[in-house]
């Protein structure tokens, strides 16, 4: 495919960009993993984008309009993306209190269901944090049961909710009680960084993407 690109700021023509795509004749097969081809491999990537509530968009940055938000989940899942780590939380930030957050994660949901992602998984990107009080670790199982509420509604039977990320041990120990919070209100919880101390966390965390490999003794716990 040949063409050329136009920019423009109103009627000015600012340049034009010749281009030569070529565009292979085949899909992606279902992705697998070469050690256990018979089971279904959950494709993810961490994805930045958010819609704008006021519906206008932007190029290049967020917030997105409808439009582009439904062009970038449909690239997606025509390259195996079924469960984009939503960074942002689809607008949905568990220590917001203004209200808007239940409709706008149902909103990224319910784009996301009608362009075809399955939705059995969400990774939802809204930080945990460090709640220590009785108060603050309450309303973080109250929220946390929302969101799950709310994930259902569009088919999601896991939700996960995300640790902060390569921080020192001492910080991760710190979001431990959280942790237990989000499980107990049946979330999951994924994190990042340098390989975990298993005994602690192993049986409180469900994904962990390390940042430097694990060894083989660990990877295998």
């Amino acid at each position: 495919y040949t063409g050329t690109v136009s920019v423009q700021a109103g009627e000015q023509k600012l340049a034009e960009i010749p281009m030569e795509v070529d565009v292979l004749q085949w899909r992606l097969p279902a992705p697998r993993t070469h050690y256990e081809l018979d089971k279904e491999y959950t494709g993810s990537m961490f994805y930045y984008g958010w819609l704008d509530p006021k519906g206008t968009g932007k190029i290049g940055i967020n917030p997105l309009n409808e439009r582009q938000f439904r062009t970038q989940v449909k690239t997606m899942l025509e390259h195996n993306i079924v469960a984009p780590f939503m960074v942002w939380g689809c607008g949905f930030d568990l220590y917001d209190a203004d209200g808007a957050r239940d409709e706008n994660l149902r909103r990224h949901l319910a784009i996301m269901r009608e362009e075809g992602m399955p939705g059995h998984t969400l990774y939802l990107g809204s930080h945990v944090g460090e709640p220590t009080t009785p108060e603050a670790l309450a309303k973080l199982q109250e929220d946390v049961r929302t969101a799950i509420r709310i994930a259902k509604e569009y088919g999601c039977t896991e939700v996960y909710f995300n640790g902060y990320e390569e921080v020192p041990l001492e910080q991760r120990r710190m979001q431990i009680p959280g942790y237990k919070v989000v499980r107990e209100a049946g979330g999951r919880i994924l994190t990042c960084g340098e390989p975990l101390t298993m005994d602690e966390f192993g049986p409180i965390v469900d994904v962990h993407y390390c940042n430097v490999n694990p060894p083989d003794c660990q990877a295998a716990e």
